[in-house]
């Protein structure tokens, strides 16, 4: 498990390096597979890698709210544009109906027709 992590850790270094380089932002995996506190006899090293261990935990809590916070505001957003939308298509329709119904109105107007047919003539 520890050399897996120092895997990771190097290929993070790696993707961080190409994420600068082509000005993106690069937000790191903070996954641990290799729990040190089961190897290390010292108490103090011990107390010292769990109070690490929770503030990971902790900013990890932080973050996942962020996230879930953003997914909620972008899923309201969502619903507004789909609401505008929908108004849009309906406004539109009713403005064709509206259109065609005043074409027909005006295709049997008697005025008209006469117009026409003295054109025609």
């Amino acid at each position: 498990a520890y050399f897996k992590e120092l895997n990771m850790y190097k290929e993070q270094i790696h993707l961080k390096t190409k994420a600068e380089a082509e000005n993106k932002e690069f937000e790191p995996n903070h996954t641990t597979y290799f729990d040190p506190t089961e190897y290390v006899a010292d108490d103090e090293l011990s107390t010292l890698l769990k109070q690490k261990v929770t503030l990971m935990e902790h900013e990890h809590k932080l973050k996942s709210r962020e996230l879930y916070e953003k997914i909620d505001s972008l899923t309201e957003q969502i619903k507004a544009k789909a609401f505008f939308l929908n108004a849009k298509d309906e406004l539109i329709t009713h403005v064709k109906e509206k259109a065609a119904e005043e074409r027909r109105t005006s295709d049997l107007d008697p005025r008209r027709m006469r117009t026409e047919s003295r054109e025609n003539t």
